[in-house]
């Protein structure tokens, strides 16, 4: 089938048709609001909110993680589970003796590449959290929209450091698990 090489490239096509979705679902006139304010909370609206980019990053990253765990779950060895099962291991012990210890690296590359990838976004805070939500990103825009460089190259550098450090930190779990 022609599209089968395209059908990754459907997970991220519509991010801004999502997120002006997501807009109207969480603004205070949305469906959401009339269920938070049945639940009894004060404002029923959640966009500008840290809460609303919450949940706008998890409707951008969790198809990539799903990706990446679907990816990991396909290379378990299907006869190592077959192994275990003709000697009487319940689906329990399958999955913590067999499953998780071989989708470690990829349980923690997807845990690691969201978070990478979400330092640099600029269209969900900006969408979904407005002027209200304060970003490293958007203090970087906003230092470079001032031509105060080195300010935004300061916030760069500790962007830098801290995803070297998750990479880092990443790198020494898979390895410490192969061994």
């Amino acid at each position: 089938m022609p599209w089968k090489d395209y059908e990754n490239v459907l997970f991220f096509a519509g991010l801004i048709p999502r997120i002006f979705a997501f807009q109207f679902l969480l603004s205070g006139n949305g469906p959401l609001s009339s269920v938070w304010s049945f639940i009894g909370a004060e404002d029923g609206a959640v966009l500008y909110t840290p809460l609303g980019i919450l949940l706008g990053y998890l409707t951008v990253y969790v198809p990539l993680c799903l990706m990446i765990l679907y990816a990991a779950r396909r290379a378990v060895p299907q006869d190592h589970i077959l192994a275990a099962k003709d000697l009487g291991a319940s689906w329990r012990r399958i999955q913590y003796s067999i499953v998780i210890p071989a989708m470690k690296p990829g349980i923690i590359v997807a845990l690691i590449l969201p978070f990478i990838v979400s330092l640099g976004d600029v269209i969900v805070p900006d969408l979904i959290g407005g002027s209200q939500v304060y970003t490293a990103t958007a203090m970087i825009l906003d230092f470079v929209k001032i031509d105060d460089w080195g300010s935004a190259a300061a916030v760069g550098v500790f962007l830098l450091f801290v995803t070297i450090t998750a990479i880092s930190v990443a790198s020494a779990v898979i390895l410490r698990s192969r061994y």
